[in-house]
């Protein structure tokens, strides 16, 4: 999960989804949800942030993109694919 924040450089609160294969002893990254519809605000709550605190660092990250927007990425070709799994396609 760090290592595909920082790759596809990310910011702000991002829900990782895993799945685990038993038969092969393998965790895979399933799912990066940037936009986390289930901020279960008991997460947060049980870690000290307010609901306006979350607000708060959530409006100011966007703000941040905003200003920012020429660093940000939104094309992902089949090479960032390939530096995060080793692989050059999805199968």
């Amino acid at each position: 999960a760090a290592k595909a924040y920082s790759e596809l450089n990310l910011t702000g609160p991002v829900r990782f989804d895993f799945m685990f294969s038993r038969t092969k002893s393998k965790l895979y990254l399933n799912e990066i949800n940037t936009i986390p519809g289930s901020l279960a605000m008991d997460l947060f709550e049980k870690a000290g942030m307010t609901k306006k605190e979350l607000i708060d660092i959530t409006i100011t990250d966007g703000i941040l993109r905003h200003n920012n927007r020429e660093r940000l990425k939104s094309d992902y070709p089949n090479s960032d694919f390939k530096r995060l799994t080793g692989k050059s396609k999805l199968k």
